[in-house]
């Protein structure tokens, strides 16, 4: 059961359209304050917890120390070690983002212009679809999540 503006509601389907059920990404007041301005499905909302899970670094988050994969920090390292940030990214989400099941990570640093590009695929478990989000750094550019359908 569900709380809006001092009120108990029934949300039986939580892939309505009209009723967020989380903050959307990027945080602004179109995001927080509009009830209708967040997340309106679990798709959503799993991607922006996972988007946010990547992009926190460890110790940013109050009362949370662990929280976080600090992705931003691997564009300036020289040599990645894939193997240990694969496992790092499956760690959090099974700790922090149990409802949803990693299948594949795909790392690919450019060592030459210090650009990293991350293509993630999961499982959401409640809706048992896939999906995958692809993050590209780039120090020159700012920063701008994709959220890509498998076709």
């Amino acid at each position: 059961m569900a709380i809006l503006k001092g009120r108990k509601k029934n949300i039986d389907n939580l892939n309505s359209p009209t009723i967020s059920i989380g903050v959307a990404l990027p945080l602004g007041e179109e995001s927080i304050l509009n009830p209708q301005g967040g997340t309106l499905s679990i798709r959503e909302q799993s991607k922006t917890n996972l988007i946010n899970l990547l992009l926190t670094q460890p110790g940013e988050r109050l009362y949370m120390p662990e929280f976080g994969v600090g992705i931003k920090s691997y564009i300036f390292e020289n040599i990645i070690n894939k193997a240990s940030l694969q496992e790092k990214i499956d760690q959090q989400i099974n700790i922090y983002i149990p409802e949803i099941e990693l299948i594949d990570v795909d790392i690919n640093p450019s060592e030459i212009d210090n650009k990293l590009y991350i293509k993630i695929a999961y499982d959401i478990i409640a809706t048992n679809s896939v999906d995958v989000i692809q993050l590209n750094f780039d120090p020159n550019q700012a920063y701008e999540p994709q959220g890509l359908t498998p076709g």
